[in-house]
């Protein structure tokens, strides 16, 4: 029996040692709670307390300690960025900023009351990746300065002279008494009510009254006394704040963005106020309801039939390759155990996979054609709706990508197992892009998976995806609400505003009015753009993020920042993800591999974008030379004509984006100016682009219609 417990308590020490060295390992370099700003907050504090915790280059906070075991609520990689000191905020926090370089945006702002604190902080960052960028007075981080610096920074030169250093004394623990609090105190102080910590100017004042209470003068309250006569003003070289070199890099700022959004303000409600004396109240939900309802004609819904039938198809496609390819790998590994040689060995394999594959492209590309061509055929002759012949044309265009994704995809799965490779992000690569996957062809040819891919908020198919660690139902319950709110009020911009601007522009454009015209487009500016933000906000913001929580799906960068564009091809790259990608990967890289220059592949990718948007706009309205008249009467040779209704405006538009693009990339070239760059895009898109497509596309339309 003594036996028997010492082994125990050998075994219970090896495994104590075990853990705690596991738990060594798994340390963060450097962590504990700093108080995160958050921007946007809108009915709570701007200042949050979390838990960060550095590993690497890689910084992740939480809300708080103990949730260290889940996902983390925000991650970024500290390499090559910059790290900005602020310095003290209010006389009692330290304050630093983790700036991107290239984009100047702001990734994560933090400060903390201990300058122990700050400065350990400042150290891990910089030893990992950061580039410390800090005001004079910060230059050694490695000594903490003089009160009479930190004094000297805040409010400029001391016109009492130097302050005594008793005020600033250090305590034990090498912390000075302006930021002695213990994580303790902290707590109890970042533990108010966020309204109550945004009355009082910022976190951490509650700490300040306690201490007052507590007959403790805080330092941060005491004032300079009368100023001397002899005090300096005049301390260093300052440029105006209006001057460039200071307004644009200048964060200070919010009474002019108030004025901004008051003129604008008024502004609306002038032309709200307007609109109503004119117009009356036009919109009306209803209308909406029927145009979206099911229309009877039987052609329209075999659409959903072909679509659902040719899905089938491509996984019996795919499927039927992969069986082959397994009959073909027993067949090499039958023949290697009959001594072939390699050389014949790998002639073999080569010369057996070229007619299965050409056999399987051959099935593809019909399978592809009959998915785009039966609901284009069928919205052509069909006299539909065009709110529901537009929903089919946008399914259908979405569900042509995916096919060619997950056929495209798995084509060059099966190419890498004939060569004896493994593509990355399969079970056995060497080079994961997210984790480790347990998923490796032909595993993934499977009808759930496809039905994942179908039902997933992207264009490019993989075996695997990263996925989110947790379901939101609060979350999901709210974007719901908000999609309901900005879909409502787009409509309502359609209704009220743009209908009835759009219909007053018919008589302009027939008589060719240039001034009435131009003063139509300027009008319908300003509320297309509402409309414009709205759709965008709807669908990539909160549509897609619906689809992504309901489908665990982990990366949800379905745009970035392309409101900040300086040309208009980075408005391109930046805007539209998930069609961006699917280009690059399926028609773009393909014809630099085959040997297409850059100019080429990317005419290629305009040309099948100008494609895809007439598709979706002008076939459905039936206008341009998806006209039915048009091609019954054979007067297609008028497509030409100006003054005519056969333009393709949608391609056009999109087409001309390509010297839009060089356009604007030489201006910028010149000008050397983000923002310059930045109006340009802007006037380009929101006053020469959508109105004019909009007010042409509607007199096409409506003298289309009265005609029939």
């Amino acid at each position: 029996m003594e036996q028997q417990l010492d082994d125990l308590q050998q075994e219970n020490s090896r495994l104590r040692d075990m853990v705690q060295q596991k738990l060594q390992e798994d340390a963060p370099d450097m962590s504990g709670y700093l108080l995160k700003h958050r921007p946007y907050a809108a009915m709570s504090s701007h200042w949050a307390r979390r838990w960060f915790a550095l590993n690497g280059s890689l910084l992740s906070y939480y809300r708080k300690e103990q949730d260290t075991s889940h996902h983390p609520r925000g991650l970024i990689d500290i390499q090559g960025m910059v790290l900005e000191c602020e310095g003290l905020k209010q006389r009692r926090f330290h304050t630093f900023n983790i700036v991107n370089p290239s984009s100047g945006l702001s990734l994560i702002r933090a400060s903390c009351q201990e300058e122990a604190v700050f400065r350990g902080w400042i150290q891990a960052l910089g030893r990992h990746g950061c580039s410390v960028r800090h005001p004079s007075g910060l230059d050694d981080l490695r000594d903490p300065p003089a009160a009479s610096d930190i004094r000297w920074r805040e409010q400029g030169p001391d016109p009492r002279g130097p302050v005594s250093s008793a005020a600033f004394k250090p305590t034990g623990s090498g912390v000075t008494e302006t930021a002695a609090s213990s994580e303790a105190d902290y707590t109890s102080e970042s533990g108010m009510s966020d309204a109550s910590s945004s009355r009082h100017g910022g976190p951490g004042q509650q700490g300040s009254r306690a201490a007052a209470a507590a007959g403790h003068k805080p330092p941060g309250k005491h004032r300079p006394g009368p100023m001397l006569p002899s005090a300096p003003v005049h301390t260093e070289c300052r440029s105006s704040p209006l001057s460039g070199d200071r307004f644009m890099h200048d964060a200070k700022h919010s009474g002019i963005l108030t004025l901004m959004v008051v003129v604008l303000v008024c502004t609306n409600l002038r032309l709200i106020l307007e609109n109503f004396m004119k117009y009356g109240w036009l919109f009306n939900p209803a209308r909406w309801i029927d145009l979206i309802t099911f229309s009877g004609n039987w052609q329209l819904h075999s659409c959903w039939a072909v679509l659902g039938f040719c899905t089938l198809m491509a996984f019996w496609i795919e499927a039927l390759s992969a069986r082959w390819l397994a009959f073909q790998q027993k067949s090499t590994i039958g023949a290697s155990k009959k001594e072939v040689p390699p050389a014949h060995l790998r002639k073999r394999v080569q010369a057996d996979g070229w007619w299965p594959e050409s056999l399987t492209s051959l099935l593809v590309t019909l399978n592809l054609g009959a998915v785009f061509l039966w609901p284009s055929f069928t919205v052509f002759h069909a006299d539909g709706e065009a709110a529901y012949c537009g929903v089919i044309m946008m399914i259908t265009v979405v569900h042509t990508m995916k096919l060619v994704s997950y056929s495209h995809c798995n084509q060059d799965y099966r190419l890498a197992r004939r060569q004896g490779k493994v593509r990355p992000g399969e079970r056995g690569s060497h080079e994961p892009y997210f984790g480790f996957s347990n998923v490796r062809y032909p595993e993934n040819i499977t009808l759930r998976s496809l039905a994942h891919f179908l039902l997933a908020p992207t264009l490019c198919y993989q075996a695997h995806y990263p996925k989110s660690s947790r379901f939101r139902v609060r979350w999901l319950f709210r974007r719901m609400l908000q999609l309901l709110v900005v879909i409502g009020t787009m409509l309502f911009i359609v209704e009220q505003y743009i209908t009835p601007t759009v219909k007053n522009s018919i008589a302009p454009i027939s008589d060719l009015n240039w001034p009435r015209i131009i003063e139509r487009v300027l009008k319908l500016a300003l509320p297309c753009l509402y409309g414009w933000l709205c759709m965008f906000a709807a669908l990539f913001h909160l549509w897609l993020n619906v689809i992504a929580e309901l489908t665990y799906f982990g990366d949800r960068e379905f745009y970035k920042a392309w409101w900040d564009s300086t040309t208009v091809g980075e408005y391109w790259r930046l805007w539209n993800m998930p069609v961006h990608k699917w280009m690059l990967r399926h028609v773009y890289y393909p014809c630099i591999r085959g040997g297409a220059n850059k100019i080429v592949a990317g005419l290629l990718v305009f040309f099948l974008s100008a494609v895809g948007h007439e598709v979706l706009v002008g076939l459905p309205l039936h206008v341009g030379i998806w006209s039915p008249d048009l091609w019954r009467s054979g007067g297609i040779h008028k497509f030409w004509g100006f003054g005519s209704v056969q333009w393709p405006y949608a391609f056009v538009g999109i087409i001309s984006q390509v010297p839009m693009m060089w356009w604007t990339e030489w201006l910028y070239q010149k000008v050397q100016s983000k923002i310059t760059g930045n109006v340009i895009f802007w006037v380009s898109f929101c006053i020469i682009g959508q109105p004019i497509a909009l007010m042409l596309y509607y007199h096409d339309y409506f003298v289309l219609s009265s005609k029939s």
